[in-house]
């Protein structure tokens, strides 16, 4: 009894023979996606994200930047044979392998 139930009814359902693709049990055979509303999401936001205080990015205060490690910022100049040779930029003032990512280029010191 069991048997012919499986085979006739739930085999076929299950595994559709034309397209050899599975299909969900809980989904009737006529379901259509484009029947369903169209998602709502919320909308984003066009504000500038907030950063922590001690991101990449480092932090301004009182017209000083620090870098992530609340130190003051050092400025260099690129001496390499460089595109960016004789620009200069923000830097941690750690020695070297011992820095925070901190770096902020000259050139965008005003713009953050």
């Amino acid at each position: 009894m069991w048997g012919d139930f499986i085979r006739k009814r739930v085999i076929p359902y299950i595994f559709n023979k034309a397209q050899r693709v599975p299909r969900s049990v809980y989904l009737p055979s006529n379901f259509r996606w484009s029947r369903l509303p169209p998602f709502k999401h919320r909308p984003t936001s066009r504000r500038t994200p907030k950063f922590p205080p001690y991101s990449k990015l480092g932090r301004l205060r009182n017209g000083r930047w620090y870098c992530s490690c609340n130190l003051l910022a050092v400025r260099h100049t690129v001496q390499r044979n460089t595109p960016n040779k004789g620009k200069r930029f923000l830097r941690c003032p750690k020695h070297p392998g011992r820095q925070c990512d901190f770096i902020l280029w000259e050139e965008h010191e005003g713009k953050l």
